[in-house]
């Protein structure tokens, strides 16, 4: 893939540079997921899989 200048100038512009630099910092994650809570929902569903399973086949 052929390399285009306009993205060398682009990103030579220092405000464009600032914003880059800030987002490549700001990789925190904002949420997160306790999936243990979960886990009561997946038994109780189990025992439907199997009809899931079987429906999406004949699909």
């Amino acid at each position: 893939m052929p390399v285009n200048d306009d993205v060398f100038a682009a990103l030579a512009h220092p405000a464009r540079r600032e914003v880059l630099g800030i987002l490549s910092t700001d990789r925190e994650p904002r949420a997160s997921l306790e999936a243990a809570p979960l886990r009561e929902v997946t038994d109780w569903l189990s025992p439907y899989e199997r009809y899931w399973r079987a429906g999406h086949s004949r699909i």
